[in-house]
């Protein structure tokens, strides 16, 4: 049974605590410069339990303004929240790091992982029939090469042509490297935003 099946899905209250955690890693960014340490023998159920997220802030204007995340759980789920948010604010290569201007105009999606599952395919042809837009997201390592692609944007490109992920290895090493990744904080639920 995959981690992406509803009754393994984090509840509105795991939900919330994730959120406000991510909101106030973010905040404590912007007053000290460094993530919120959560104690994970505060919290209970999969809160505590090693797993990873990937957290992506986007502007009210739907903008992308950072993303960061995990795909090895090597940390509780609430420090790993914790600190990709921050990373997301003030590390991701592509932008500057958020100001506080910003702080109350971004909105803050969090993707928890499933453990990785190996997607063989034989073909790009075979393995865009097996993916689930809006479920299943693409990880690809060779060495040290590795990319990813979230569940969202498979929605956006699996169906219409072929998967390319930046960063990654291609061609037959590639299709053989292939996994999957559950999402367990449903998009359907689009992004969450604590006011």
């Amino acid at each position: 049974m995959s981690s992406a099946d509803p009754q393994h899905r984090l509840g509105d209250e795991e939900r919330r605590i994730l959120l406000q955690l991510a909101r106030s890693s973010i905040d404590a960014g912007l007053l000290r410069g460094a993530p919120l340490t959560p104690d994970p023998s505060a919290y209970t159920g999969e809160l505590c339990e090693h797993r990873t997220s990937f957290v992506t802030l986007r502007m009210s204007d739907k903008a992308l303004r950072g993303c960061i995340g995990s795909t090895e759980a090597v940390r509780s789920l609430v420090a790993d929240v914790a600190y990709n948010a921050w990373a997301a604010a003030f590390r991701d290569p592509r932008f500057d790091p958020l100001c506080r201007d910003e702080f109350d105009d971004v909105n803050v999606h969090i993707s928890v992982l499933s453990p990785l599952e190996p997607l063989p395919a034989g073909s790009e042809k075979e393995l865009l029939e097996r993916l689930r837009p809006g479920i299943d997201g693409l990880f690809v390592r060779e060495g040290s090469r590795q990319g990813h692609l979230a569940a969202g944007g498979l929605g956006h490109v699996a169906r219409r042509q072929a998967v390319r992920v930046r960063g990654a290895p291609q061609g037959r090493a590639a299709r053989r490297l292939l996994v999957r990744i559950a999402v367990v904080l449903p998009l359907y639920s689009g992004i969450f935003r604590l006011n």
